[in-house]
């Protein structure tokens, strides 16, 4: 989808919405960009890190159901051991955008997921309803129900055992 068409979708949107376009910001922050150099980072010991205990992720997809019922694909990203999933309840990282998820974590660098996930991470990839694996209607990005959509799983993602709540 070009810049164009989504303008075009975003101006029938609910509330006048409008596209805007963005180059990816670095995933540094002023606090610094060493692990532990901001608060409450890294989610998982450097020593579970460092020795290599997090050797990877681990991937599942699943549906969560909405308030009106419709069932939205949410991909999960969590730091594994030896291809297990870690148990510890970790912050969550919501990666809510139209269109379908990429093929694998590495495939945006520029957004550093597979380092994340390796420093405690959860990531957690919503499909828009009426893309990818969801089900319902494609509406434009920028819609109350998108809205409430969002609203809805991250509810849910909050409830799950493996999450701090911390989103």
């Amino acid at each position: 989808t070009s810049p164009q068409q989504m303008q075009h979708f975003a101006a029938g949107a609910d509330g006048g919405a409008r596209f805007v376009t963005h180059r990816a910001p670095a995933l540094l922050r002023s606090c610094g960009a060493a692990p532990g150099s901001c608060a409450g980072e890294p989610a998982l010991p450097d020593s579970d890190v460092d020795a290599g205990v997090v050797d990877g992720h681990a991937e599942t997809s699943q549906y969560v159901r909405v308030r009106d019922g419709t069932r939205i694909t949410v991909a999960l990203y969590r730091p594994a051991t030896a291809g297990r999933a870690r148990t510890e309840r970790l912050p969550v990282i919501l990666l809510h955008a139209l269109g379908k998820r990429p093929a694998n974590l590495n495939a945006r660098p520029e957004f550093g997921l597979e380092t994340l996930v390796r420093r405690g991470y959860v990531i957690a990839w919503m499909e828009p309803r009426g893309f990818g694996a969801s089900f319902g209607t494609a509406t434009p990005f920028l819609t109350r129900q998108n809205g409430r959509d969002a609203a809805d799983v991250v509810e849910w993602l909050a409830a799950q055992p493996w999450s701090s709540g911390r989103l």
